[in-house]
């Protein structure tokens, strides 16, 4: 049975920039069932709309650090904070249309030496894990974050602490509820100056309960898939979830294609095993594929 990564039990390569695994093939409700709350208008999901995301299974969520928002396409949470700008340039992978908004979080800077040099300095992004979960996911934690840290050319290097931090770039806490993980897109801050940054989605949390007694790399595959939601990334199959969740074709409707932006030396067709399907089988590992390195590096890369 697959798991979809969705929030919901079921549970790119896009991108997205606000801050954006595994589903279990939607056997909790329709994929055209539109789940309504009594405080989400028709407005709100043209919004959402708007901007590139389904509104099938929309639902009204609550976080202790972002207030109120939606979970769409499964795992993906969308904050108030992402509708300041989720529109920009889009991302055409293959002949399927795949889309990023215009805020991507950029990791890293650059400089020169006296010599004149080119100096290229990673930055450290800081992943943490609660320890209210059980010991195999800090473990799974880190195989995920060396996933990302043997890509070569990366802006960016994912550390776990020992030893949790009072700050992190990203936290993985327990959640309760229908879903197996979720996460968001980057968003844009404001700070007091008037100076705004993108920043990661700085939110994961995973049920343990609905996940089960899986192993390591099947959990390291959930984790990696949901900091790639952090910094940028979507669903490689959101124009068609029934690729790695079965079941009948899904389309996001007409999203407006202008602008596409093609990723060199990505496929033409669909990447079968690429870490942010939607949906993945119980058990299964997913590391990162040539199509998911290019991705990355092609984003996120010097």
């Amino acid at each position: 049975m697959n798991q979809c990564i969705k929030l919901i039990k079921l549970s790119a390569v896009i991108m997205m920039i606000a801050i954006n695994i595994s589903c279990q093939q939607d056997a909790l409700s329709p994929m055209n069932e539109i789940m309504l709350d009594q405080n989400m208008s028709n407005e709100t999901l043209e919004y959402i709309k708007s901007k590139g995301y389904s509104i099938e299974n929309v639902k009204v969520i609550n976080s202790v650090l972002y207030g109120k928002g939606y979970l769409v396409e499964g795992d993906v949470a969308l904050y108030e904070q992402h509708f300041t700008d989720l529109n920009g340039p889009t991302l055409n992978i293959a002949n399927e249309e795949q889309y990023r908004t215009s805020l991507l979080p950029v990791f890293g800077r650059i400089s020169r030496g006296r010599d004149g040099q080119e100096i290229r300095r990673k930055q450290q992004l800081i992943v943490g894990i609660s320890d209210n979960l059980p010991a195999i996911y800090r473990t799974a934690l880190v195989e995920a974050a060396n996933r990302y840290n043997v890509v070569p050319s990366m802006r960016f290097s994912i550390y776990v602490p020992t030893i949790n931090r009072p700050t992190h770039d990203i936290y993985i806490s327990r959640g309760t509820g229908d879903y197996l993980a979720r996460s968001g897109p980057p968003f844009l801050r404001t700070y007091a100056d008037g100076t705004t940054k993108v920043l990661p989605h700085g939110e994961i949390l995973v049920n343990n309960g609905a996940i089960g007694n899986e192993p390591i790399d099947h959990i390291a595959s959930i984790l990696a898939h949901e900091i790639g939601h952090c910094i940028g990334f979507r669903h490689t199959d959101y124009f068609n979830r029934s690729i790695s969740c079965g079941g009948y074709a899904v389309n996001e409707d007409d999203y407006s294609n202008d602008q596409a932006i093609h990723i060199p030396g990505t496929p033409t067709g669909v990447d079968n095993d690429s870490w942010m399907l939607a949906c993945i089988d119980n058990g299964e590992n997913r590391p990162f594929t040539a199509y998911d390195t290019r991705a990355l590096v092609e984003i996120h890369g010097w």
